[in-house]
């Protein structure tokens, strides 16, 4: 609202405008992403979401997400990698899903990361268990013990991921946790 207001301002050069329209744009899509986080939260936890279960080339899905996250890994200086196995790996799941929480991961380990850190994404299909372990690996600022065991509690934010960026919400985690326990699966750090 302000860089709109300050859009209406005639003494702006052309150049300030732009730069406002950059930031606006930013905070406007940010908060788009955190209501859309409050509405899928409020329908999970209201048992309004319905998960449509299908098959899923996982190599591919990551891939592009990879590809996605690319330009906020650069804006951040944060080398993003992806390791994926020889053979082709499908699961069934719900994309959309998978993907906010996926998605939110790779978003985490990057923002919360050091200029010049690492990223890597990687798959590990664990055959007599007919399961996947999708692993999200960074050398980041880290989460100290105590705060562990609450990383994906709704709402919180330790005290290292505050000072990092203070305009979290405490949901994402969450969120993400909500999503991999609908897949039948579990996360941890």
């Amino acid at each position: 609202k302000w860089m709109l207001e300050e859009l209406k301002k005639k003494e702006a050069t052309e150049a300030d405008k732009q730069e406002m329209i950059r930031l606006g744009t930013i905070a406007s899509e940010r908060m788009t992403k955190t209501i859309d986080t409050f509405s899928e939260i409020a329908r999970i936890d209201a048992g309004q979401t319905e998960y449509r279960f299908e098959p899923l080339e996982l190599i591919n899905f990551i891939d592009h997400l990879i590809r996605e996250a690319e330009p906020i890994s650069s804006q951040y200086g944060v080398k993003l990698a992806f390791d994926p196995p020889a053979e082709s790996v499908t699961i069934t799941a719900d994309s959309p899903r998978l993907e906010i929480a996926l998605t939110n991961l790779v978003n985490n380990a990057i923002k919360y990361n050091r200029r010049g850190g690492n990223v890597t994404v990687s798959i590990r299909q664990l055959v007599a268990a007919r399961q996947v372990e999708i692993t999200v690996e960074d050398t980041g600022i880290g989460i100290l013990p105590a705060d562990q065991e609450h990383l994906f509690e709704k709402y919180f934010r330790s005290e290292e991921a505050k000072r990092a960026n203070p305009n979290g919400t405490g949901l994402g985690l969450y969120l993400v946790r909500r999503i991999i326990t609908a897949h039948h699966g579990r996360i941890w750090l």
